[in-house]
């Protein structure tokens, strides 16, 4: 079983100062990458609070399947085009092997 849980605080910049139409552009590429990865027992979801866009990330499934890899390269991605994002992802896999 895994089950992953966190949020992603959407920034372009590392200063504070996004640019509203450059947010805007990063906000509609990352719901282009995440619309097909919408399954059951699974949730990827943009919110705006307060000014600021979050993913809100949600999954739980009894097997991996990939699911893991496919939420890191998401993480890895949001990374390349708003490297002032930051957010906090916790990951429980009952699959992996403990040394």
């Amino acid at each position: 079983m895994i089950e992953m849980n966190g949020w992603v605080t959407i920034c372009a910049s590392t200063d504070g100062e996004d640019d509203v139409n450059e947010v805007s552009e990063i906000i509609h590429q990352i719901e282009t990458i995440i619309m097909p990865m919408a399954v059951l027992n699974q949730t990827l979801e943009i919110k705006t609070l307060n000014g600021f866009h979050t993913l809100f990330i949600g999954l739980n499934h009894n097997h991996d399947h990939g699911y893991i890899d496919s939420i890191h390269k998401l993480l890895y991605k949001i990374g390349d085009i708003a490297v002032g994002s930051y957010g906090l992802v916790h990951v429980r896999h009952h699959e992996d092997e403990i040394d």
